[in-house]
């Protein structure tokens, strides 16, 4: 989910009021301001927030608020979002990876938000739909493999030994922030577990060797 600073300073980039973000979302009155303060948003919500920290989703986003907002408003705010700067970086970067660095620890890869976006997309889509548990093996054997044959991963993500494998070490705060991607409860074993799918990924980001190195992973029953 976005934290409270990044929520801030989003809202604050774009120049909106609380009762002005809240109608563009499509929030209650107060939701957006208590976001602010420490509350943690819905699943559906933490989507919202993610998306519209691009620019031309909160300009989609209010264009479907017109109605609500009236024409001279819609006008002055579009304005406002259309002349907003860019983030310089991408702020899922701190939620992702956390202060790793490019190190041995995470195959000396330079952390990359949208790379590793288009990394758990594919293993997505290669699925169908996934559960977070195999979508983690998933992503260590994928960097462990192309470590082993090019000395380098491919996501820049550090991992953990837990019971029942090897886990990204911030996995938590990954899946929430993935654009794209679809999760929904399922009973599995008489528990409520997430299951995850999506449409699609982008190949560009990726060399021929690294895709080489995914297509062997999702041929793989782990």
């Amino acid at each position: 989910m976005a934290s409270l600073s990044l929520t801030r300073s989003m809202r604050q980039r774009y120049g909106l009021n609380y009762v002005q973000i809240s109608k563009i979302l499509s929030f209650g009155p107060n939701q957006y301001s208590q976001y602010e303060n420490g509350q943690i948003p819905s699943d559906s919500d933490g989507r919202i927030l993610a998306a519209v920290r691009n620019k031309q989703s909160m300009l989609i986003f209010l264009e479907n608020a017109r109605n609500e907002l009236g024409e001279k408003e819609y006008l002055a705010l579009r304005k406002s979002i259309a002349s907003s700067k860019e983030d310089d970086k991408d702020w899922r970067i701190p939620l992702f990876f956390q202060g790793t660095y490019k190190s041995l620890n995470n195959g000396y890869v330079t952390p990359s938000a949208e790379k590793l976006e288009q990394v758990v997309r594919f293993f997505v889509s290669r699925e169908g739909s996934v559960f977070p548990t195999k979508l983690n093996k998933k992503l260590f054997y994928a960097d462990f493999l192309h470590f082993k044959h090019h000395g380098q991963g491919i996501t820049g993500l550090e991992y953990k030994a837990v019971q029942h494998g090897p886990l990204p070490a911030h996995y938590n705060t990954i899946y929430d922030n993935i654009l794209g991607i679809e999760s929904e409860i399922v009973l599995s074993r008489s528990m409520e577990c997430s299951k995850f799918s999506c449409n699609g990924f982008n190949g560009s980001f990726f060399q021929k060797n690294e895709l080489g190195t995914l297509e062997t992973v999702a041929g793989k029953c782990v």
